[in-house]
């Protein structure tokens, strides 16, 4: 098996090509977790995964708490339903306070202010109320507690791998905080540890398949050895294929898909077709991708793809009456090729429900990472 294999698998596997999710809960139960600290990357990530999903539905959804925003499994924000939260918090957050603490030190977040502070957010929080960062920081210097600095941040986070908080519904662009128990009373799944690790093991191979297990130590932010332990708890469920040196597991029925139809999307940045991956080769063609770090792919900005293979960036300027997409290709595209590019701006459009254009960069070769502007995300 090829590398172009792996690539035009997961794209089938995460319902980028082929039969989409059936809703945006059914996308986020399928994937587990979606990284979303770009809340709007990460809703455009939904809205591919499902028909008829727009910008307005994910919005929706977090009013109601139907979706959480929560930091988890990472250092970063993740989309995940109420019915997982806690269980993968209870997994993973131990990993996460651990990273973090260096951190904390150096922006003066003592273990017993974490702690105080976490009491006061909760106290601010109380009786179903849903407030924003700078909401919280009023809170908490009302408290005594300084929040200078990246404090705050840190506070908060602290709050939500405590499982105390998660987000609430959005305030026009910002995001708001609330009680974790108002919004997900009932403590679901595994609780035994070990049980949680094969748990959290499996659902990440139904949708992120073929993978290995660093692949899901990357994702998870469990170590790499519980990651093998959750592999090969999976007994003769998933194949076991080596490939280029390294074992992947992957779904049975995946060695009986076909090849692609030509597949051209438009993804965002931090998409979990490469994001969920510690190796990121299989995204890359060195044919047309030279001199350049693979395993950056997955930080290049929002990318284009074909079969699941990067040819290019693109940003959005964002317009009174319209959104301009600028394309910035790696190669040429045949008229095929064209004609996908279009009819994925059009659905990129359906998503935000505004008109949008396609513009070419005239210099086709990009020769640094795109970054795209998030000073609106929160």
């Amino acid at each position: 098996m090829y590398d172009i294999d792996i690539a035009w698998r997961r794209q089938v596997n995460q319902r980028l090509v082929g039969e989409p999710f059936v809703s945006v809960e059914a996308a986020i139960r399928g994937l587990c977790c979606v990284q979303a600290q770009d809340y709007y990357g990460a809703s455009w990530a939904l809205g591919l995964r499902t028909p008829g999903c727009t910008t307005q539905t994910i919005d929706r959804l977090m009013e109601q708490g139907a979706i959480l925003r929560t930091h988890m499994m990472r250092p970063t924000w993740h989309f995940v339903l109420p019915e997982d939260i806690r269980w993968i918090q209870r997994l993973t957050a131990s990993r996460v306070h651990a990273m973090n603490a260096g951190i904390c030190r150096r922006v003066g977040v003592e273990k017993a202010d974490r702690e105080r502070a976490t009491e006061l957010i909760s106290a601010a929080l109380r009786g179903g109320r849903h407030m924003t960062r700078a909401e919280v920081a009023s809170a908490l210097e009302e408290g005594g507690i300084s929040t200078g600095g990246m404090r705050t941040v840190y506070y908060l986070m602290h709050a939500e791998l405590e499982q105390v908080i998660c987000s609430g519904g959005r305030r026009g662009k910002e995001q708001t905080y609330a009680l974790l128990d108002e919004l997900a009373p009932a403590d679901s799944g595994p609780v035994e540890r070990k049980e949680a690790i094969v748990s959290l093991a499996d659902r990440y191979l139904q949708r992120h398949s073929p993978a290995t297990a660093q692949d899901f130590a990357w994702w998870s932010g469990l170590t790499v050895s519980d990651a093998r332990a959750g592999f090969d708890a999976m007994g003769n469920k998933y194949l076991r294929r080596a490939i280029n040196g390294k074992e992947y597991l992957l779904a049975p029925e995946d060695e009986a898909r076909g090849p692609s139809q030509c597949a051209v999307r438009l993804l965002p940045n931090f998409d979990e077709s490469f994001v969920a991956y510690a190796n990121r080769t299989a995204a890359v063609d060195p044919a047309i991708y030279k001199d350049r770090n693979h395993a950056n792919v997955a930080f290049l900005g929002n990318v284009i793809t074909i079969d699941g293979k990067v040819v290019g960036t693109w940003r959005r300027t964002v317009g009174r009456n319209e959104v301009q997409l600028q394309t910035m290709l790696l190669r040429g595209l045949t008229s095929q090729e064209s004609a996908a590019l279009d009819a994925a701006s059009e659905r990129y459009a359906e998503f935000l429900g505004r008109p949008t254009t396609i513009a070419l960069v005239p210099d086709t070769a990009v020769t640094s990472p795109v970054h795209v502007d998030n000073s609106s995300a929160s």
